[in-house]
């Protein structure tokens, strides 16, 4: 059997400003410092649950290839998924190209077209950003079914806004609740509930996708891209 063990993302301060999320910087000290204080908190959940796991292979939202030795200059930087990854990376796993380059540049593309839209509808996102979310989360699957072996276990780190699919034969298992986590995401005040309404806004995307039947022609374009006359660099 293969095993995947999911872990939602939230990123510290720094992640947060060096990805120019917003204008998370400017806001006021008062809504900052509950939702990173809970931040902080979970990562200290994470760390304690996945230790003593047997984990053979790390995958990480966003992780396209090349020197992994960033990570390190992120842990410096404060990155808590960073020193989490490298720390498992230490015990022996490995970690395994995860994302595809230009599907990430599309997405962020998106969202930055989105953002300079005061308050963007969901007709918006959804035709905007269906597509690109979609085959991204089915992109993971792909890489992962390709490389976690036969009784092997592995970890993925993934954005809020991504919900793994897809991934026929092997066994998923949620490190952190997404209830749990949308709940206490909630308590925190103002920048918790522009989370979660990111979640909320997602979901509601997926449950669109689901029933237009796009997803089984998205997954066959990217488990079979030569097909459609495409090719991954991975």
């Amino acid at each position: 059997m293969r095993i995947l063990y999911t872990v939602p993302l939230l990123h510290t301060a720094n992640e947060i400003m060096v990805e120019g999320r917003g204008d998370f910087a400017n806001l006021p000290e008062e809504h900052k410092r509950p939702y990173l204080r809970f931040v902080n908190s979970y990562w200290d959940t994470i760390e304690r649950r996945i230790q003593g796991y047997k984990v053979n292979r790390v995958y990480l939202d966003g992780y396209s290839g090349g020197y992994w030795d960033s990570l390190a200059l992120s842990a410096n930087l404060g990155s808590r998924v960073a020193n989490t990854v490298l720390d498992l990376i230490s015990k022996g796993a490995t970690l395994e190209i995860t994302d595809e380059m230009p599907l990430v540049a599309k997405t962020r593309e998106i969202y930055a077209k989105l953002g300079s839209i005061p308050n963007p509808s969901l007709r918006e996102f959804e035709t905007k950003m269906l597509s690109a979310l979609m085959s991204r989360d089915l992109f993971i699957s792909r890489n992962v079914r390709a490389t976690l072996g036969e009784n092997e276990a592995g970890m993925l780190f993934h954005g809020l806004t991504h919900c793994p699919m897809n991934f026929k034969d092997v066994k998923l298992i949620g490190i952190y609740s997404r209830k749990k986590l949308r709940e206490k995401l909630l308590r925190t005040g103002a920048l918790g509930a522009v989370v979660v309404n990111m979640m909320d806004l997602h979901q509601q995307i997926l449950k669109i996708a689901e029933k237009s039947g796009v997803l089984p022609q998205l997954a066959d374009y990217v488990d079979n891209p030569k097909k459609y006359g495409y090719n991954y660099s991975v």
